[in-house]
């Protein structure tokens, strides 16, 4: 009974980051829309939010790099050469974390272009 007692609290604070799911990770609730999570969330860990929304839907392209590739736009790169890309820019990205970005979305899906 103590044991439940003690849990409670816990129990309770994981049901309610499983619900608010600040950067989709669970994907379980909608009860706060996706486009305040990547207004809040977004700005407080990009690169977090960046991941999560790639490993919800892979693309097969990416584009790397920092706040100048993070102004590209996947739609007009859909619509001059019909294959869809995912934009993993950072702002302040350096090239380590482009690597590092790589190699983890080249663990999640086959790459074509990067």
């Amino acid at each position: 009974m103590r044991g439940l007692i003690l849990a409670a609290p816990f129990m309770v604070l994981g049901a309610f980051v499983v619900v608010i799911d600040p950067y989709m990770y669970f994907d379980v609730s909608h009860l706060v829309p996706a486009q305040v999570k990547a207004g809040t969330a977004g700005k407080l860990h990009y690169a977090l939010y960046k991941v999560q929304e790639f490993r919800r839907a892979p693309k097969r392209n990416l584009l790397l790099g920092d706040s100048r590739m993070a102004g590209f736009s996947t739609d007009q790169i859909r619509s001059l050469t019909g294959n869809d890309y995912f934009n993993f820019a950072y702002g302040g990205g350096t090239p380590t974390e482009a690597i590092d970005t790589y190699w983890l979305a080249a663990r999640m899906t086959k790459l074509d272009a990067v």
